[in-house]
Protein backbone atom coordinates (compact mmCIF):
# COMPACT_ATOMS: atom_id res chain seq x y z
CA UNK A 1 0.00 0.00 0.00
CA UNK A 2 1.33 2.99 -0.87
CA UNK A 3 -0.48 6.07 1.23
CA UNK A 4 1.60 6.24 4.04
CA UNK A 5 5.12 6.98 2.47
CA UNK A 6 8.16 7.58 4.76
CA UNK A 7 9.97 10.01 3.88
CA UNK A 8 13.88 10.14 5.20
CA UNK A 9 15.30 13.89 5.43
CA UNK A 10 17.10 14.90 2.58
CA UNK A 11 20.45 17.33 2.50
CA UNK A 12 20.86 19.51 4.94
CA UNK A 13 22.68 22.24 3.73
CA UNK A 14 20.70 24.74 3.67
CA UNK A 15 18.91 23.52 7.09
CA UNK A 16 22.45 23.64 9.09
CA UNK A 17 23.73 27.44 7.42
CA UNK A 18 20.10 28.53 9.29
CA UNK A 19 20.39 26.65 12.35
CA UNK A 20 23.97 28.22 12.40
CA UNK A 21 23.21 31.71 12.20
CA UNK A 22 20.36 30.58 14.57
CA UNK A 23 22.82 30.05 16.94
CA UNK A 24 24.81 32.88 16.43
CA UNK A 25 21.71 35.02 17.17
CA UNK A 26 20.92 33.10 20.38
CA UNK A 27 24.42 33.10 21.89
CA UNK A 28 24.55 37.09 23.01
CA UNK A 29 21.54 36.49 25.40
CA UNK A 30 22.72 33.89 27.58
CA UNK A 31 25.76 33.00 30.06
CA UNK A 32 28.47 31.99 27.68
CA UNK A 33 29.09 29.13 30.39
CA UNK A 34 25.51 28.22 29.37
CA UNK A 35 25.55 28.80 25.70
CA UNK A 36 28.63 26.60 25.22
CA UNK A 37 27.34 23.95 26.96
CA UNK A 38 24.19 24.22 24.97
CA UNK A 39 26.13 24.24 21.41
CA UNK A 40 27.81 21.22 22.23
CA UNK A 41 24.61 19.19 23.26
CA UNK A 42 23.06 20.63 19.74
CA UNK A 43 26.34 19.70 17.94
CA UNK A 44 26.55 16.13 19.41
CA UNK A 45 22.72 15.32 18.84
CA UNK A 46 23.04 16.81 15.26
CA UNK A 47 25.51 13.89 14.29
CA UNK A 48 23.08 11.76 15.97
CA UNK A 49 20.15 12.71 14.41
CA UNK A 50 21.82 12.00 11.10
CA UNK A 51 23.52 8.85 11.82
CA UNK A 52 19.94 7.56 13.04
CA UNK A 53 20.44 7.14 15.93
CA UNK A 54 17.23 9.16 17.60
CA UNK A 55 16.76 8.09 20.75
CA UNK A 56 20.16 9.62 22.02
CA UNK A 57 19.52 12.80 19.67
CA UNK A 58 16.54 13.33 22.05
CA UNK A 59 18.37 13.03 24.94
CA UNK A 60 21.47 15.76 23.72
CA UNK A 61 18.93 18.53 22.42
CA UNK A 62 16.37 17.99 25.86
CA UNK A 63 20.09 18.67 27.43
CA UNK A 64 21.00 21.80 25.19
CA UNK A 65 17.14 23.42 25.74
CA UNK A 66 17.77 22.97 29.42
CA UNK A 67 21.02 25.06 29.27
CA UNK A 68 19.07 27.67 26.82
CA UNK A 69 15.11 27.79 26.63
CA UNK A 70 15.44 29.95 23.32
CA UNK A 71 17.41 27.34 21.54
CA UNK A 72 15.47 27.30 18.82
CA UNK A 73 17.81 25.70 16.72
CA UNK A 74 17.23 22.93 19.26
CA UNK A 75 13.58 22.84 19.44
CA UNK A 76 13.16 22.48 15.79
CA UNK A 77 15.66 19.87 15.61
CA UNK A 78 13.74 18.08 18.51
CA UNK A 79 10.83 17.83 16.88
CA UNK A 80 12.18 16.60 13.69
CA UNK A 81 13.33 13.70 16.14
CA UNK A 82 10.10 13.15 17.58
CA UNK A 83 8.90 13.35 13.89
CA UNK A 84 10.81 10.71 13.04
CA UNK A 85 9.71 8.57 15.78
CA UNK A 86 5.96 9.14 15.00
CA UNK A 87 5.46 10.92 18.53
CA UNK A 88 3.36 13.34 16.95
CA UNK A 89 1.98 15.69 19.86
CA UNK A 90 5.76 15.96 21.11
CA UNK A 91 6.88 17.01 17.77
CA UNK A 92 4.07 19.35 17.38
CA UNK A 93 4.46 20.54 20.53
CA UNK A 94 8.18 21.20 19.82
CA UNK A 95 7.25 23.04 15.98
CA UNK A 96 4.89 25.16 18.26
CA UNK A 97 7.39 26.69 20.70
CA UNK A 98 9.67 27.26 17.97
CA UNK A 99 7.14 29.09 16.05
CA UNK A 100 6.91 31.60 18.80
CA UNK A 101 10.32 31.76 19.17
CA UNK A 102 10.69 33.57 15.67
CA UNK A 103 11.82 30.75 13.60
CA UNK A 104 11.69 31.26 10.08
CA UNK A 105 8.53 29.37 8.67
CA UNK A 106 11.23 27.87 6.06
CA UNK A 107 13.02 25.96 8.39
CA UNK A 108 9.97 24.31 9.94
CA UNK A 109 6.96 24.41 6.56
CA UNK A 110 8.63 20.44 5.28
CA UNK A 111 8.50 19.29 8.60
CA UNK A 112 5.03 20.91 9.76
CA UNK A 113 3.66 19.13 6.04
CA UNK A 114 4.83 15.96 7.19
CA UNK A 115 3.59 16.20 11.32
CA UNK A 116 0.47 17.38 9.11
CA UNK A 117 0.41 14.11 6.77
CA UNK A 118 0.77 11.86 9.74
CA UNK A 119 -1.84 13.56 12.17
CA UNK A 120 -4.38 13.00 8.93
CA UNK A 121 -5.19 16.57 8.91
CA UNK A 122 -4.91 17.04 5.03
CA UNK A 123 -7.50 20.26 4.89
CA UNK A 124 -4.84 22.06 7.47
CA UNK A 125 -2.02 21.04 5.07
CA UNK A 126 -3.32 22.05 2.10
CA UNK A 127 -4.47 25.29 3.61
CA UNK A 128 -1.47 26.46 5.44
CA UNK A 129 1.20 24.85 3.09
CA UNK A 130 1.59 26.94 0.56
CA UNK A 131 5.09 26.42 -2.15
CA UNK A 132 4.04 30.12 -3.05
CA UNK A 133 5.22 31.70 -0.61
CA UNK A 134 8.79 29.77 -0.22
CA UNK A 135 12.18 30.48 -1.94
CA UNK A 136 12.54 27.72 -4.95
CA UNK A 137 14.37 25.36 -3.38
CA UNK A 138 11.72 24.56 -1.03
CA UNK A 139 9.04 24.38 -3.25
CA UNK A 140 9.34 20.28 -4.57
CA UNK A 141 8.98 19.07 -0.93
CA UNK A 142 6.12 20.94 -0.58
CA UNK A 143 4.18 20.39 -3.94
CA UNK A 144 5.47 16.95 -2.74
CA UNK A 145 3.54 16.71 0.34
CA UNK A 146 0.03 18.25 -0.62
CA UNK A 147 0.33 15.79 -3.37
CA UNK A 148 0.01 13.20 -1.11
CA UNK A 149 -2.58 15.33 1.08
CA UNK A 150 -4.23 15.65 -2.23
CA UNK A 151 -4.01 11.68 -2.97
CA UNK A 152 -5.30 10.54 0.96
CA UNK A 153 -8.39 12.77 0.33
CA UNK A 154 -8.66 10.99 -3.89
CA UNK A 155 -8.50 14.01 -5.68
CA UNK A 156 -6.23 12.32 -7.64
CA UNK A 157 -6.28 15.04 -10.55
CA UNK A 158 -5.00 17.55 -7.87
CA UNK A 159 -2.82 15.15 -6.47
CA UNK A 160 -0.65 14.76 -10.06
CA UNK A 161 -0.72 18.17 -10.81
CA UNK A 162 1.24 18.78 -7.37
CA UNK A 163 3.66 15.76 -8.04
CA UNK A 164 4.27 17.31 -11.97
CA UNK A 165 4.76 20.76 -9.77
CA UNK A 166 7.70 19.38 -8.52
CA UNK A 167 9.27 17.59 -11.30
CA UNK A 168 8.64 21.17 -13.36
CA UNK A 169 11.01 22.69 -10.82
CA UNK A 170 13.23 19.50 -9.73
CA UNK A 171 13.29 16.95 -12.71
CA UNK A 172 16.19 14.59 -10.83
CA UNK A 173 13.76 14.36 -8.29
CA UNK A 174 12.55 10.98 -8.08
CA UNK A 175 9.66 11.51 -5.40
CA UNK A 176 7.12 12.70 -7.89
CA UNK A 177 7.72 9.54 -10.22
CA UNK A 178 6.92 7.51 -6.77
CA UNK A 179 3.49 10.04 -6.58
CA UNK A 180 2.77 9.21 -9.88
CA UNK A 181 2.88 5.47 -9.15
CA UNK A 182 0.41 6.15 -6.09
CA UNK A 183 -2.14 8.43 -8.67
CA UNK A 184 -2.16 5.48 -11.24
CA UNK A 185 -2.40 2.47 -9.05
CA UNK A 186 -5.06 4.20 -7.07
CA UNK A 187 -6.42 4.67 -10.73
CA UNK A 188 -6.14 1.25 -11.21
CA UNK A 189 -3.74 1.20 -13.89
CA UNK A 190 -1.07 -1.03 -12.44
CA UNK A 191 0.79 -1.33 -15.54
CA UNK A 192 1.30 2.54 -15.54
CA UNK A 193 2.15 2.36 -11.92
CA UNK A 194 4.53 -0.24 -12.64
CA UNK A 195 6.76 1.53 -14.96
CA UNK A 196 6.61 4.68 -12.98
CA UNK A 197 8.26 2.41 -9.89
CA UNK A 198 10.72 1.00 -12.10
CA UNK A 199 12.22 4.56 -13.46
CA UNK A 200 12.19 5.57 -9.93
CA UNK A 201 14.48 2.30 -8.82
CA UNK A 202 16.60 3.06 -12.25
CA UNK A 203 17.64 6.53 -11.25
CA UNK A 204 17.69 5.84 -7.37
CA UNK A 205 18.83 2.58 -6.67
CA UNK A 206 18.94 2.88 -3.37
CA UNK A 207 16.24 5.26 -2.36
CA UNK A 208 14.13 3.05 -0.42
CA UNK A 209 10.72 4.81 -0.84
CA UNK A 210 11.31 3.57 -4.91
CA UNK A 211 11.64 0.01 -3.69
CA UNK A 212 8.80 0.33 -1.27
CA UNK A 213 6.72 1.50 -4.10
CA UNK A 214 7.82 -1.10 -6.69
CA UNK A 215 7.39 -4.04 -3.88
CA UNK A 216 3.46 -2.33 -2.99
CA UNK A 217 2.57 -2.80 -6.24
CA UNK A 218 3.66 -6.61 -6.50
CA UNK A 219 2.16 -7.34 -3.02
CA UNK A 220 -1.55 -5.50 -4.41
CA UNK A 221 -1.14 -8.39 -7.61
CA UNK A 222 -0.07 -11.20 -5.11
CA UNK A 223 3.14 -11.92 -6.30
CA UNK A 224 4.13 -12.04 -2.55
CA UNK A 225 7.58 -13.34 -3.05
CA UNK A 226 9.14 -10.82 -5.39
CA UNK A 227 7.22 -7.84 -3.37
CA UNK A 228 9.27 -9.35 -0.20
CA UNK A 229 12.60 -8.82 -1.80
CA UNK A 230 11.78 -5.60 -2.80
CA UNK A 231 10.77 -4.63 0.49
CA UNK A 232 13.98 -6.89 1.94
CA UNK A 233 15.80 -4.18 -0.21
CA UNK A 234 13.77 -1.01 1.00
CA UNK A 235 14.61 -1.85 4.45
CA UNK A 236 18.21 -2.51 3.24
CA UNK A 237 18.48 1.27 2.52
CA UNK A 238 16.47 2.27 5.46
CA UNK A 239 16.31 0.10 8.32
CA UNK A 240 14.02 2.51 9.91
CA UNK A 241 11.45 2.45 7.31
CA UNK A 242 7.84 1.89 9.03
CA UNK A 243 5.54 1.25 6.05
CA UNK A 244 7.76 -1.14 4.76
CA UNK A 245 8.67 -2.84 7.54
CA UNK A 246 4.70 -3.07 8.82
CA UNK A 247 3.91 -4.78 4.70
CA UNK A 248 6.80 -7.03 5.08
CA UNK A 249 5.45 -8.58 8.46
CA UNK A 250 2.42 -8.65 6.84
CA UNK A 251 3.52 -10.83 4.45
CA UNK A 252 5.69 -12.95 6.46
CA UNK A 253 2.33 -13.42 8.69
CA UNK A 254 1.05 -14.57 5.60
CA UNK A 255 3.52 -17.11 5.24
CA UNK A 256 3.75 -18.27 8.69
CA UNK A 257 7.00 -16.90 8.82
CA UNK A 258 5.99 -15.61 12.29
CA UNK A 259 9.54 -15.60 13.81
CA UNK A 260 10.68 -13.30 11.54
CA UNK A 261 7.79 -11.11 11.32
CA UNK A 262 7.76 -11.15 15.10
CA UNK A 263 11.31 -8.97 14.66
CA UNK A 264 9.95 -6.95 12.38
CA UNK A 265 6.88 -6.03 14.46
CA UNK A 266 9.47 -5.86 17.66
CA UNK A 267 11.80 -3.39 16.02
CA UNK A 268 8.51 -1.15 15.28
CA UNK A 269 6.93 -1.50 18.17
CA UNK A 270 10.24 -0.12 19.96
CA UNK A 271 11.47 2.57 17.48
CA UNK A 272 7.88 4.16 16.65
CA UNK A 273 5.55 2.81 20.38
CA UNK A 274 2.67 4.70 18.58
CA UNK A 275 2.31 3.54 15.71
CA UNK A 276 -1.38 1.67 15.82
CA UNK A 277 -0.91 -0.39 12.67
CA UNK A 278 1.88 -2.10 14.13
CA UNK A 279 0.52 -2.44 17.39
CA UNK A 280 -2.92 -4.31 15.82
CA UNK A 281 -0.34 -6.62 13.47
CA UNK A 282 1.35 -7.54 16.96
CA UNK A 283 -2.24 -8.37 18.49
CA UNK A 284 -3.15 -10.51 15.57
CA UNK A 285 0.28 -12.63 15.29
CA UNK A 286 0.52 -12.75 19.34
CA UNK A 287 -3.24 -14.14 19.12
CA UNK A 288 -2.26 -17.01 16.89
CA UNK A 289 0.64 -18.18 18.65
CA UNK A 290 -2.00 -18.78 21.80
CA UNK A 291 -0.50 -14.93 23.91
CA UNK A 292 -4.35 -14.21 24.55
CA UNK A 293 -3.39 -11.56 27.09
CA UNK A 294 -0.47 -9.76 25.62
CA UNK A 295 -2.52 -10.14 22.60
CA UNK A 296 -5.67 -7.97 23.77
CA UNK A 297 -2.94 -5.03 25.53
CA UNK A 298 -1.90 -4.71 21.98
CA UNK A 299 -5.35 -3.90 20.69
CA UNK A 300 -5.71 -1.72 23.39
CA UNK A 301 -2.35 0.17 22.47
CA UNK A 302 -3.68 0.54 18.72
CA UNK A 303 -7.68 1.80 20.17
CA UNK A 304 -5.89 4.42 22.27
CA UNK A 305 -3.76 5.59 19.79
CA UNK A 306 -6.88 5.56 17.22
CA UNK A 307 -9.03 7.12 20.06
CA UNK A 308 -6.61 10.17 20.34
CA UNK A 309 -7.26 10.73 16.41
CA UNK A 310 -10.12 13.44 15.98
CA UNK A 311 -13.61 12.32 14.12
CA UNK A 312 -12.94 15.12 11.81
CA UNK A 313 -9.27 13.52 10.59
CA UNK A 314 -10.02 10.20 10.89
CA UNK A 315 -12.82 10.13 8.42
CA UNK A 316 -10.51 11.25 5.81
CA UNK A 317 -8.33 8.40 6.23
CA UNK A 318 -8.98 5.30 4.37
CA UNK A 319 -6.53 2.92 6.24
CA UNK A 320 -7.00 4.12 10.09
CA UNK A 321 -10.55 4.03 9.54
CA UNK A 322 -10.67 0.44 8.75
CA UNK A 323 -7.89 -0.23 11.45
CA UNK A 324 -10.52 1.32 13.55
CA UNK A 325 -12.99 -0.44 12.52
CA UNK A 326 -10.90 -3.99 13.14
CA UNK A 327 -9.53 -3.35 16.39
CA UNK A 328 -12.82 -2.68 18.18
CA UNK A 329 -13.91 -6.11 16.12
CA UNK A 330 -10.89 -7.60 17.81
CA UNK A 331 -12.01 -6.67 21.23
CA UNK A 332 -15.27 -7.03 20.55
CA UNK A 333 -16.80 -3.89 20.93
CA UNK A 334 -18.81 -4.51 18.00
CA UNK A 335 -21.06 -1.57 18.20
CA UNK A 336 -18.23 0.71 17.50
CA UNK A 337 -17.00 -1.20 14.89
CA UNK A 338 -19.90 -0.97 13.51
CA UNK A 339 -20.06 2.90 13.13
CA UNK A 340 -16.53 3.28 12.12
CA UNK A 341 -17.21 0.40 9.70
CA UNK A 342 -20.64 1.90 8.22
CA UNK A 343 -18.52 5.25 7.95
CA UNK A 344 -15.56 3.81 6.14
CA UNK A 345 -18.20 2.59 3.07
CA UNK A 346 -19.91 6.00 3.23
CA UNK A 347 -16.25 7.34 2.83
CA UNK A 348 -14.54 4.79 0.49
CA UNK A 349 -17.61 2.74 -1.36
CA UNK A 350 -16.71 -0.38 -3.18
CA UNK A 351 -14.14 -1.55 -0.99
CA UNK A 352 -14.97 -5.94 -0.70
CA UNK A 353 -13.13 -5.87 3.23
CA UNK A 354 -15.42 -3.98 5.18
CA UNK A 355 -18.31 -4.97 3.70
CA UNK A 356 -17.41 -8.10 4.65
CA UNK A 357 -16.27 -7.37 8.18
CA UNK A 358 -19.63 -5.48 9.20
CA UNK A 359 -21.55 -8.35 7.68
CA UNK A 360 -20.04 -10.65 9.96
CA UNK A 361 -20.88 -8.22 12.91
CA UNK A 362 -24.45 -8.14 11.79
CA UNK A 363 -24.49 -11.87 11.43
CA UNK A 364 -23.46 -11.69 15.63
CA UNK A 365 -26.54 -9.44 16.38
CA UNK A 366 -28.85 -12.29 14.07
CA UNK A 367 -29.37 -9.13 12.03
CA UNK A 368 -29.15 -11.60 8.90
CA UNK A 369 -31.72 -9.55 6.60
CA UNK A 370 -29.69 -6.47 7.03
CA UNK A 371 -26.85 -8.59 5.91
CA UNK A 372 -28.72 -9.41 3.20
CA UNK A 373 -29.18 -6.14 2.02
CA UNK A 374 -25.60 -5.02 2.59
CA UNK A 375 -23.76 -8.00 0.68
CA UNK A 376 -25.94 -8.95 -2.08
CA UNK A 377 -24.95 -5.96 -4.30
CA UNK A 378 -21.24 -6.22 -3.48
CA UNK A 379 -21.43 -9.57 -4.91
CA UNK A 380 -21.86 -8.89 -8.33
CA UNK A 381 -18.73 -6.35 -7.80
CA UNK A 382 -16.71 -9.66 -6.34
CA UNK A 383 -18.53 -12.81 -7.20
CA UNK A 384 -15.43 -15.01 -6.47
CA UNK A 385 -14.56 -13.53 -3.32
CA UNK A 386 -15.16 -16.73 -0.91
CA UNK A 387 -14.85 -15.23 2.42
CA UNK A 388 -18.02 -12.64 0.87
CA UNK A 389 -19.99 -16.15 -0.33
CA UNK A 390 -19.89 -18.17 2.73
CA UNK A 391 -21.36 -15.05 4.89
CA UNK A 392 -24.10 -14.56 2.67
CA UNK A 393 -24.58 -17.83 2.26
CA UNK A 394 -24.58 -18.38 5.99
CA UNK A 395 -27.66 -15.15 6.02
CA UNK A 396 -29.37 -16.79 3.96
CA UNK A 397 -29.49 -20.24 6.23
CA UNK A 398 -30.12 -18.10 9.45
CA UNK A 399 -33.53 -16.88 7.43
CA UNK A 400 -34.17 -20.47 6.36
CA UNK A 401 -33.53 -19.25 2.57
CA UNK A 402 -31.26 -23.18 2.42
CA UNK A 403 -31.37 -23.26 -1.22
CA UNK A 404 -30.28 -20.04 -1.84
CA UNK A 405 -27.41 -20.51 0.64
CA UNK A 406 -26.28 -24.01 -0.52
CA UNK A 407 -26.06 -22.04 -3.73
CA UNK A 408 -23.36 -19.87 -2.41
CA UNK A 409 -21.43 -22.12 -0.33
CA UNK A 410 -21.10 -24.53 -3.49
CA UNK A 411 -19.67 -21.57 -5.33
CA UNK A 412 -17.01 -21.28 -2.34
CA UNK A 413 -16.28 -24.31 -2.68
CA UNK A 414 -16.00 -23.91 -6.77
CA UNK A 415 -13.55 -21.82 -5.97
CA UNK A 416 -11.18 -25.28 -4.49
CA UNK A 417 -10.01 -23.50 -1.56
CA UNK A 418 -9.87 -26.16 0.95
CA UNK A 419 -11.17 -23.70 4.04
CA UNK A 420 -13.02 -25.47 6.83
CA UNK A 421 -15.63 -22.50 7.51
CA UNK A 422 -16.94 -22.98 3.73
CA UNK A 423 -16.95 -27.19 4.38
CA UNK A 424 -18.43 -25.90 7.72
CA UNK A 425 -21.57 -23.84 6.61
CA UNK A 426 -22.18 -25.81 3.69
CA UNK A 427 -22.44 -28.72 6.02
CA UNK A 428 -24.56 -27.05 8.25
CA UNK A 429 -27.06 -25.74 5.55
CA UNK A 430 -27.05 -29.52 3.78
CA UNK A 431 -27.92 -30.66 7.44
CA UNK A 432 -30.82 -28.08 7.17
CA UNK A 433 -31.88 -29.46 4.45
CA UNK A 434 -32.15 -33.33 5.31
CA UNK A 435 -29.11 -34.31 3.03
CA UNK A 436 -27.69 -36.15 5.51
CA UNK A 437 -25.04 -37.98 3.92
CA UNK A 438 -23.48 -34.93 2.09
CA UNK A 439 -23.96 -32.86 5.42
CA UNK A 440 -21.48 -35.49 6.78
CA UNK A 441 -19.25 -35.51 4.05
CA UNK A 442 -18.92 -31.89 4.11
CA UNK A 443 -18.58 -31.68 8.05
CA UNK A 444 -15.71 -34.45 7.59
CA UNK A 445 -13.61 -32.07 5.15
CA UNK A 446 -13.99 -29.34 8.08
CA UNK A 447 -12.72 -31.32 10.67
CA UNK A 448 -9.75 -33.21 8.20
CA UNK A 449 -7.13 -30.87 8.84
CA UNK A 450 -8.71 -28.99 12.19
CA UNK A 451 -10.11 -31.78 14.07
CA UNK A 452 -10.80 -28.82 16.87
CA UNK A 453 -13.21 -27.30 14.59
CA UNK A 454 -15.64 -26.83 17.54
CA UNK A 455 -19.29 -25.46 15.13
CA UNK A 456 -18.25 -28.96 12.88
CA UNK A 457 -17.41 -31.53 15.33
CA UNK A 458 -20.17 -30.74 17.37
CA UNK A 459 -22.71 -31.22 14.47
CA UNK A 460 -20.92 -34.33 13.45
CA UNK A 461 -21.39 -36.15 16.61
CA UNK A 462 -25.26 -35.58 16.95
CA UNK A 463 -25.80 -36.53 13.26
CA UNK A 464 -23.93 -39.70 13.98
CA UNK A 465 -25.10 -40.39 16.56
CA UNK A 466 -29.00 -39.73 15.40
CA UNK A 467 -28.30 -41.68 12.56
CA UNK A 468 -27.20 -44.44 15.27
CA UNK A 469 -23.21 -45.02 14.01
CA UNK A 470 -21.83 -44.16 17.20
CA UNK A 471 -18.42 -45.63 16.67
CA UNK A 472 -17.94 -42.62 14.61
CA UNK A 473 -19.37 -40.38 17.08
CA UNK A 474 -16.69 -41.06 19.31
CA UNK A 475 -14.27 -40.91 17.15
CA UNK A 476 -14.79 -36.87 16.32
CA UNK A 477 -15.89 -36.38 19.71
CA UNK A 478 -12.42 -37.82 21.00
CA UNK A 479 -10.29 -35.63 18.38
CA UNK A 480 -11.87 -32.64 19.89
CA UNK A 481 -11.12 -33.98 23.25
CA UNK A 482 -7.61 -34.16 22.66
CA UNK A 483 -7.06 -30.85 21.28
CA UNK A 484 -9.04 -29.08 24.31
CA UNK A 485 -8.83 -31.89 27.28
CA UNK A 486 -10.09 -29.45 29.51
CA UNK A 487 -13.17 -28.56 27.89
CA UNK A 488 -16.33 -29.52 29.64
CA UNK A 489 -18.78 -29.38 26.95
CA UNK A 490 -16.21 -31.62 24.60
CA UNK A 491 -15.72 -34.09 27.29
CA UNK A 492 -19.80 -33.99 28.57
CA UNK A 493 -20.02 -35.05 24.71
CA UNK A 494 -17.60 -37.53 24.51
CA UNK A 495 -19.38 -39.60 27.35
CA UNK A 496 -22.63 -39.27 25.44
CA UNK A 497 -21.28 -40.61 22.37
CA UNK A 498 -19.61 -43.72 24.76
CA UNK A 499 -23.38 -43.97 26.03
CA UNK A 500 -24.34 -44.21 22.62
CA UNK A 501 -21.56 -46.94 21.55
CA UNK A 502 -21.93 -48.91 24.61
CA UNK A 503 -19.02 -48.15 26.03
CA UNK A 504 -20.21 -47.32 29.66
CA UNK A 505 -17.20 -47.07 31.53
CA UNK A 506 -15.39 -45.09 29.39
CA UNK A 507 -18.68 -42.62 29.57
CA UNK A 508 -18.44 -43.21 33.07
CA UNK A 509 -15.05 -42.10 33.35
CA UNK A 510 -15.25 -39.69 30.88
CA UNK A 511 -17.99 -37.60 33.08
CA UNK A 512 -16.20 -38.07 36.43
CA UNK A 513 -13.15 -36.81 34.76
CA UNK A 514 -15.66 -33.62 34.03
CA UNK A 515 -17.01 -33.69 37.61
CA UNK A 516 -13.23 -33.60 38.89
CA UNK A 517 -12.20 -30.40 37.02
CA UNK A 518 -15.80 -28.18 37.78
CA UNK A 519 -17.44 -30.00 40.86
CA UNK A 520 -20.73 -27.80 39.91
CA UNK A 521 -20.91 -29.14 36.64
CA UNK A 522 -24.29 -30.45 37.03
CA UNK A 523 -24.77 -32.09 33.63
CA UNK A 524 -22.20 -34.28 34.21
CA UNK A 525 -24.52 -35.66 37.77
CA UNK A 526 -27.30 -36.24 35.64
CA UNK A 527 -25.68 -38.00 33.02
CA UNK A 528 -24.21 -40.42 35.63
CA UNK A 529 -27.47 -41.22 36.88
CA UNK A 530 -28.73 -41.97 33.35
CA UNK A 531 -25.76 -44.16 32.94
CA UNK A 532 -26.88 -45.78 35.93
CA UNK A 533 -30.61 -46.38 34.70
CA UNK A 534 -29.33 -47.52 31.24
CA UNK A 535 -27.77 -50.40 33.67
CA UNK A 536 -30.54 -50.70 35.57
CA UNK A 537 -28.92 -49.36 39.00
CA UNK A 538 -32.16 -47.24 39.58
CA UNK A 539 -31.48 -46.78 43.42
CA UNK A 540 -27.55 -45.58 42.71
CA UNK A 541 -29.29 -43.37 40.25
CA UNK A 542 -31.82 -42.26 42.92
CA UNK A 543 -29.22 -41.85 45.59
CA UNK A 544 -26.90 -39.82 43.25
CA UNK A 545 -29.26 -37.58 42.79
CA UNK A 546 -30.02 -36.51 46.27
CA UNK A 547 -26.64 -35.87 47.30
CA UNK A 548 -26.84 -33.31 43.90
CA UNK A 549 -30.16 -31.87 44.86
CA UNK A 550 -29.12 -31.52 48.59
CA UNK A 551 -25.70 -29.31 46.69
CA UNK A 552 -28.31 -27.57 44.52
CA UNK A 553 -31.54 -27.25 46.00
CA UNK A 554 -33.14 -24.71 43.47
CA UNK A 555 -31.78 -26.61 39.93
CA UNK A 556 -34.90 -27.71 38.19
CA UNK A 557 -33.09 -29.87 35.75
CA UNK A 558 -32.01 -32.24 38.82
CA UNK A 559 -35.66 -32.16 40.08
CA UNK A 560 -36.50 -33.16 36.52
CA UNK A 561 -34.09 -36.24 36.16
CA UNK A 562 -35.46 -37.14 39.66
CA UNK A 563 -38.65 -37.34 38.79
CA UNK A 564 -37.61 -39.47 35.73
CA UNK A 565 -36.19 -41.78 37.64
CA UNK A 566 -39.09 -42.38 40.14
CA UNK A 567 -41.36 -42.43 36.94
CA UNK A 568 -38.75 -45.28 35.16
CA UNK A 569 -39.45 -47.27 38.64
CA UNK A 570 -43.81 -46.61 38.38
CA UNK A 571 -44.01 -44.43 41.49
CA UNK A 572 -45.61 -41.55 39.68
CA UNK A 573 -46.57 -39.87 43.02
CA UNK A 574 -43.02 -39.51 44.35
CA UNK A 575 -42.71 -38.30 40.84
CA UNK A 576 -45.33 -35.88 40.69
CA UNK A 577 -44.16 -34.55 43.66
CA UNK A 578 -40.55 -33.85 42.63
CA UNK A 579 -42.12 -32.06 39.64
CA UNK A 580 -44.64 -30.09 41.90
CA UNK A 581 -41.24 -28.74 43.66
CA UNK A 582 -39.55 -28.15 40.43
CA UNK A 583 -42.70 -25.70 39.20
CA UNK A 584 -42.85 -24.01 42.47
CA UNK A 585 -39.43 -22.82 41.57
CA UNK A 586 -39.94 -21.65 38.33
CA UNK A 587 -43.52 -22.09 37.33
CA UNK A 588 -43.10 -21.00 33.43
CA UNK A 589 -39.67 -23.53 32.87
CA UNK A 590 -40.50 -25.66 29.79
CA UNK A 591 -38.39 -28.39 30.43
CA UNK A 592 -40.77 -28.55 33.66
CA UNK A 593 -44.15 -28.33 31.66
CA UNK A 594 -43.20 -30.72 29.56
CA UNK A 595 -42.06 -33.05 31.76
CA UNK A 596 -45.29 -32.76 34.07
CA UNK A 597 -47.28 -33.38 30.44
CA UNK A 598 -45.43 -36.78 29.91
CA UNK A 599 -45.83 -37.91 33.64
Amino acid sequence: MLNNQYHPPKKLKTYLLSAFILFLLTFEHAPAADENSAGRYYEEALIQFRNNETNAAVINLKNAIQQNQNYVAAHILLGQAYLKAQDLNAAEVEFSLAKKLGADSALIAKSLAQLYLYQIKYSQLLKEIDPAKFERSLRPDLHIYRGHAYLQLNQLEEALKEYQLAAQIDPQRIEPLIGEANVLLRRNDIQGAQQAAEEATRKEPKNSDAWYAKASIKHIQGDLKSALDDYDKAIANAPEHLDARLARAGILMDLHQDDQAEADLSYIRKTYPSDPRAAYLHAVLLERNGQEEAAINELRAAADVLDSIKPEFLVQHAQSLMLTGLVNYSLKRFEQAAAYLKQYIDQFPGQPGAYKLLGSILLTKGDAEKVIELLKPMLVRAPHDYRLLLILGTAYMQTGRHEQANKLFEQAEALNIDNEEIHTELGLNRLALGQENLAAEELELAIKNKPENIKAGIALVILYIDRGEAEKAVRVAQAMHDHAPNNLTLLNLLGTAQVAAKQHERARSSFMQAISLNPGFITAYLNLSKLDVAEHKPDAARQRLLKVHEKFPENTAVLIELAKTEQAEGDYDQAAAWLAQARKIDSRSLAVILALVDL
